[in-house]
């Protein structure tokens, strides 16, 4: 939570809770306690676990009470992605570019590498191996369940709008631009064109081209890619930043 945002109606709805059980009225210091201790949270997150307490218990709510509520919720959520993850490598794998429904995968996938890297890793582990990397990669997806975003607002983190698969990846670098393949939205296995995930503003292309006689000549295809600030680099993919812009030449070619 923001205070400057957040701190009026979370007073108020804290306060509408304790009306509604053995609450007793607080003092503005015990709301800010409670604030301070809550505050890596959305209130979003905060008001369902104060709905959730008060459908369940008489009692007046901790901070503890909501704490609970909240990371129950967001274990079980955490476990139901790694799922689709999982299912998601098996079924799309390492060439297909994908978006998955939230910020929070793109938080946890970044921060072990990328797409086409865990793929990559993936194919060669054991049981026991995947079992232990899901324990990283859901207590990743939970803090991106708090900090991560699309847009990078309000003090989060900003994070890729899709992740490029191993065809993208080559056709691009190669410059065979009308094969690049659409995104894969991960749950619907609608395709998605990157200029409708804001890749314009991580991918573009500058090419300069004429007609000479019939002949279209493509001088240069660059390619700019950005890494997200904040985030820790990744193997080859070039997906976001905001701090280092690399530049990235592509090769001359000629099409008759």
């Amino acid at each position: 939570m923001i205070k400057e945002r957040d701190w009026k109606r979370f007073v108020q709805s804290v306060a509408m809770i304790d009306q509604v059980t053995a609450g007793k009225p607080r003092t503005k210091e015990a709301f800010s306690m409670m604030f301070k201790l809550l505050e890596d949270y959305t209130f979003e997150d905060i008001s369902r676990a104060l709905e959730g307490h008060a459908r369940t218990n008489k009692f007046l709510v901790q901070p503890a009470d909501i704490i609970s509520i909240i990371e129950g919720d967001i274990a079980d959520k955490s476990l139901v992605a790694w799922r689709v993850f999982l299912k998601s490598m098996e079924h799309h794998g390492f060439y297909s570019s994908v978006r998955f429904p939230d910020p929070a995968y793109h938080y946890a996938i970044d921060l072990l590498g990328g797409w086409m890297r865990l793929c990559e890793e993936w194919h060669g582990m054991t049981d026991k191996e995947i079992e232990f990397r899901g324990k990283d990669w859901r207590k990743l997806y939970e803090i991106g369940v708090r900090k991560a975003s699309w847009d990078g607002r309000d003090g989060t983190v900003k994070v890729p709008p899709y992740f490029k698969g191993f065809h993208e990846w080559n056709n691009r670098s190669g410059g065979f631009l009308e094969f690049v393949p659409k995104v894969v939205q991960i749950g619907t296995g609608e395709m998605i064109p990157q200029e409708m995930l804001g890749a314009g503003d991580q991918v573009r292309m500058l090419a300069e081209g004429n007609d000479d006689g019939g002949q279209r000549k493509i001088k240069k295809i660059g390619i700019r890619t950005e890494d997200q600030e904040g985030i820790a680099g990744r193997s080859g993919e070039g997906l976001v930043s905001v701090s280092q812009v690399q530049f990235q030449e592509g090769v001359e070619r000629e099409e008759n």
